[in-house]
């Protein structure tokens, strides 16, 4: 996550430099980097329920 967050300021700042007045192409592309970085977070969440679940699941079963 730490690594798409990164790429995502780096392009920013980028564009920033590169066009610094308003651009509807820079502002697309910053919105298409904030997107990858949602997919990235979302894809984590998936993949750390998957791995974690179910022994979160087994605990909170176990206890009660």
């Amino acid at each position: 996550m730490w690594i798409a967050e990164a790429f995502n300021t780096a392009l920013e700042a980028l564009a920033d430099a590169v066009h610094p007045e308003r651009h509807e192409g820079v502002g697309r592309a910053k919105d298409v980097a904030a997107g990858g970085v949602l997919v990235a977070a979302i894809a984590a969440a998936v993949i750390g329920a998957a791995i974690f679940g179910p022994r979160i699941l087994a605990l909170l079963g176990s206890s009660g």
